[in-house]
């Protein structure tokens, strides 16, 4: 939905993080998604949280 209004270009996603990233196409926000339940943790993370 967002995309539509917002096109967001994807951000790499170093081994450590949890979240997939996303940047708005025009620079102005950076988005970060965060899935557990349809892709859970994988192996790499730290599962740290700030909270």
């Amino acid at each position: 939905m967002v995309e539509h209004a917002h096109p967001m270009v994807p951000v790499i996603r170093r081994a450590s993080e949890t979240s997939s990233n996303y940047l708005l196409a025009d620079g102005s926000l950076k988005l970060g998604f965060i899935s557990s339940v349809s892709h859970p943790f994988c192996g790499d993370c730290t599962r740290a949280r700030v909270g």
